[in-house]
Formats: structure tokens, C-alpha cells, sequence
């Protein structure tokens, strides 16, 4: 089996509440991966309990509601789920924020803006780490 195809079983998981921003995303990965899309933490809680994720996005301010930070914590506490690699998105890019992310619970990070090429090779790198 070649790199591409077994890249493309992989299913990822990106919260977003920007339609433009979750759009960029599913077009620069969709080639590559399975993806559901979600547009807040409600949504992107109903869908991991639903679904088997080898990846989840998640962007940090997701507007009204819980944000990014919230969501991750509260898929990290389910019950019965394999741990799953989780990359915080986002426009907080100061000096010390990356650590901070990774400190609360993430396993990578990126920061907005992002090269198409940067957001693919996160991905790859982080389920290259966390692979089953």
C-alpha cells in the first residue's frame, strides 16, 4: 500500500467556527484524509462520540460557547476512547502560547496564518508520532 492511500484512511476531525477557514482546510486536506467538519464545540463533541478520529483540529476561539481549549478537555475525559492527537489552530502566536497549548493538553500546534504545505505537514508529523 502506497503512502497516499494509507494516508487517505485516516479520518481527521477540524473544528472551526470560520466557514472560510474550515472550508481552506477541507480543500488543502481532503485529497489526503477522510474529514467531518464542525462548526462549534457542540458539534465537534457530538461527532467524536459518533465517529472514530485518528486526528482532531481545533481551532481555539470558536466564538460563542466553549473554545478550543474546553472542547480538547472534555474529549481528553470520555470515557472508553483511545487517546487521540489533538492540534491546536489558532491566531494566538506570541512568544510562549505554543508551550502553553502543548502544557494544557495538546499534542501540536499551528498558528493562523498557515501555508497549505505547513498545515499538511503538521498533520503528518503529529500522526506519524501518535499512530496507532
Amino acid at each position: 500500500m502506497t503512502d497516499a492511500a494509507n494516508q487517505s484512511r485516516k479520518k481527521i476531525l477540524i473544528v472551526e467556527d470560520d466557514e472560510v477557514n474550515r472550508k481552506i482546510m477541507e480543500l488543502q486536506l481532503r485529497n489526503y484524509y477522510k474529514l467531518d467538519l464542525a462548526k462549534d464545540g457542540k458539534e465537534a463533541i457530538e461527532l467524536f462520540l459518533r465517529n472514530d478520529y485518528n486526528l482532531i483540529l481545533m481551532d481555539i476561539n470558536l466564538g460563542i460557547g466553549k473554545n478550543g481549549i474546553d472542547v480538547m478537555k472534555e474529549i481528553r475525559a470520555s470515557k472508553n476512547r483511545r487517546a487521540i492527537p489533538v492540534i491546536a489552530i489558532t491566531a494566538y502566536a506570541s512568544f510562549g502560547q505554543k508551550e502553553a497549548f502543548l502544557s494544557s493538553g495538546f499534542d501540536n500546534y499551528i498558528s493562523k496564518p498557515y501555508r497549505s504545505d505547513e498545515l499538511l505537514k503538521c498533520v503528518i508529523d503529529t500522526l506519524n508520532i501518535y499512530s496507532d
